[in-house]
């Protein structure tokens, strides 16, 4: 178990912590990067100063350099996150990997790292919370229904409940699973200052995440495929397609004045109605027949 400090948050999946304790002893690298620094501070801040070898002539995003920090007064270590992020004032985007920040910095103050700069490992360590993923309320217009699912990313009100619970925590200990691709992935355990909870099951019971084993009971509601999507009822109007069923206007019975028509009725009535007219006609041509 350890003792951490929670330095970056991103989101549950990528945030940053400085390790303070191991197992509630004290880390012995503090010391350590205390005198590191100091180092670094004076071998670029006097000895290095004006050196052109240590200047860079073009640096690649991700690249690792040295830069000079002005809010922290201090040479810090880094990696070059953006080739730009201000054309006028020649800045570029830093993340400072010893605090976990990003930093725009002057190009003028950045300088390659010598021998003394790997020494230790970067002070800020990538965590992710084990075994949870995210995910969303997934909203089925045609089966008019809305049921909980698996998300790509992170939801807003999940990032900010998480970014909540760690602002106020007074103190935060994470027990390491594993550890893929320098990410640390741990249960993370919060102190408040009437509880303490486990921030994986805290996220998992206010319905923003569920755990890797229950994905199969949490898939999405919206179809694939075109070739999934069922068939729609007829509905009087095309518009109302897309609307919820209850919401859909009946087609409505087409009313004959008169008593129900029957099929067999008219047809009847039909058939009677010509053979009269042809009696009247053939009654007509005999009473007017001139040739008699």
């Amino acid at each position: 178990m350890y003792e951490v400090a929670v330095l970056q948050i991103q989101d549950p999946s990528c945030f940053w912590c400085e390790i303070l304790k191991s197992n509630g002893q004290d880390v012995k690298e503090k010391v350590e990067y205390e005198q590191m620094y100091d180092e670094l501070n004076c071998l670029y801040a006097k000895y290095y100063r004006n050196v052109e070898e240590i200047k860079p002539a073009c640096l690649s995003v991700g690249e690792f350099c040295m830069i000079f920090c002005e809010e922290l007064k201090s040479w810090c270590r880094a990696i070059l996150n953006a080739p730009a992020c201000s054309a006028e004032d020649n800045l570029v985007e830093c993340f400072l990997v010893d605090h976990a920040i990003y930093w725009p910095v002057k190009k003028k103050n950045i300088r390659l790292p010598v021998e003394a700069c790997h020494r230790l490992p970067f002070r800020a360590k990538k965590f992710k919370l084990h075994q949870i993923q995210p995910v969303s309320l997934c909203v089925d217009i045609c089966g008019d229904k809305a049921e909980f699912g698996i998300a790509e990313k992170w939801d807003t009100a999940a990032v900010e409940y998480f970014k909540h619970l760690l602002t106020e925590s007074v103190h935060a200990e994470a027990k390491v699973f594993s550890v893929e691709n320098n990410v640390l992935s741990v249960y993370l355990y919060i102190t408040t200052t009437e509880v303490t909870v486990c921030v994986n099951d805290e996220l998992v019971a206010k319905s923003f995440a569920c755990f890797c084993s229950d994905v199969k009971s949490c898939e999405k509601i919206m179809p694939t495929s075109l070739q999934d999507v069922q068939p729609y009822k007829e509905v009087d109007n095309p518009a109302q397609m897309l609307w919820p069923e209850i919401y859909k206007t009946k087609k409505m019975p087409i009313f004959h004045a008169g008593p129900p028509i029957n099929e067999k009725t008219t047809e009847m009535e039909s058939r009677n109605h010509c053979e009269k007219k042809s009696e009247e006609k053939q009654a007509w041509n005999e009473k007017h027949d001139f040739d008699k």
